[in-house]
């Protein structure tokens, strides 16, 4: 009786570890100079993880964050983030293996555009439609999508403004998502002596 249910109970624990989904919601508001960045992570409607980043009242403060994030110092020194990922075997197909498992539920792009001068506007703001339609292009391809997305550039021929909003949920089964990381640590840990040389520290 006992290991008839210990049995159940791991086969019921390897199916919900295989078939849950992970749910990550991105939200991300560039208004003048306030800067915020919120990430969630749940399952099960259960709230996992939840960080919120402010950068108000410095524009440079969503820079540098994101510089000290990736390793690069003031100075301008190379991406660490980028040199690890060089070391990493086929770290491309790592990354469209994990994005071909992953399911977009929502996304909702909206960028507020102007500089003052009605003919520059214009020509800024086709670049950023051309940029989103590349993106969005990509994301098609590699990922499930649930809806359309929801993709908006307003031009503001005779004022100076620049505002983007950005929200994203997007879900991976919690097994691929293991697996992927797994993956990953296997492939970093093989490059452990390469990482570990002066050109990368």
């Amino acid at each position: 009786m006992f290991w008839a249910l210990l049995g159940m109970l791991l086969v019921s624990g390897l199916v919900f570890i295989l078939f849950v989904r992970l749910y990550m919601s991105f939200t991300f508001h560039y208004i003048e100079k306030e800067q915020s960045l919120i990430i969630l992570l749940r399952i099960l409607h259960i709230k996992l993880y939840e960080k919120q980043v402010s950068f108000s009242n410095d524009e440079d403060e969503l820079l540098n964050y994101l510089m000290q994030e990736n390793g690069l110092d003031d100075k301008g020194n190379k991406f660490r983030f980028s040199s690890i990922l060089q070391t990493i075997p086929n770290y491309g197909k790592l990354m469209m293996d994990c994005l071909q498992k992953v399911t977009i539920h929502e996304l909702s792009w909206k960028t507020n555009i102007g500089t003052g001068e009605a003919a520059l506007t214009g020509l800024v703001a086709g670049a950023f439609w051309s940029i989103k339609g590349s993106v969005l292009a990509f994301l098609t391809a590699c990922c499930r999508v649930k809806q359309n997305a929801q993709v908006e550039v307003v031009p503001h021929f005779q004022q100076k403004r620049f505002q983007i909003k950005l929200h994203c949920i997007v879900s991976i089964r919690l097994g691929q998502a293991i697996y992927i990381a797994l993956k990953i640590n296997k492939a970093l840990k093989s490059n452990a002596t390469i990482m570990q040389s002066p050109e990368f520290i």
